[in-house]
């Protein structure tokens, strides 16, 4: 169930579809590293660290940057939720 959605939310993102070699590489701030292998296609994305959405703006493909972007704020959003799930002692009533 949980890999379903991970995939859905991949698919959704149509993050497999895009192009890496113009955004931004690895800075004094860090990086962002990603590969992902699913249906057998494989990805591998490595760029400079994305701390805000605008980061995305001043870049040679923002709309890329900005699949990505979404795609990592998804994926924290269902790790934190799932998290939640497995502390949570008593439902409120």
């Amino acid at each position: 169930m949980l890999i379903n959605e991970i995939q859905c939310i991949i698919k959704d993102s149509e993050i497999m579809h895009e192009d890496s070699s113009k955004w931004p590489h690895q800075d004094e701030n860090g990086r962002l590293q990603l590969e992902i292998e699913m249906n057998g296609q494989s990805i591998n994305i490595e760029t400079a660290k994305i701390s805000s959405l605008a980061d995305t703006l001043s870049t040679e493909d923002p709309e890329g940057l900005r699949v990505l972007y979404y795609l990592i704020q998804d994926f924290k959003c269902l790790i934190l939720s799932i998290i939640s799930l497995h502390f949570k002692i008593k439902p409120i009533a």
